[in-house]
């Protein structure tokens, strides 16, 4: 049997995976892909599941977020976006 139990919900948010999310000098944020580079966003968080992170501020409908890579991301990195 599965379950669902929901404590807060919010209509028409915006989220991401919670594996794009990084934390850098106590801030949160993501690389977006920008140009083909990788740019640094600042964001503010809502509330979260499991795999999910609500933003309220900082992304743009649209924007391609970075996930977890084996390779660490920098503000102005080239990069390239994979199709899955």
């Amino acid at each position: 049997m599965n379950a669902e139990i929901v404590i807060q919900a919010v209509d028409a948010a915006r989220t991401i995976p919670k594996e794009a999310i990084r934390h850098e000098n106590g801030q949160a944020g993501v690389y977006v892909l920008a140009d083909g580079h990788a740019a640094w966003k600042q964001i503010t968080l809502g509330i979260e599941s499991t795999t999910r992170a609500q933003v309220e501020s900082g992304l743009n409908e649209g924007d391609a977020v970075a996930l977890t890579s084996d390779k660490p991301l920098k503000d102005g990195m080239a990069v390239r976006a994979q199709q899955p």
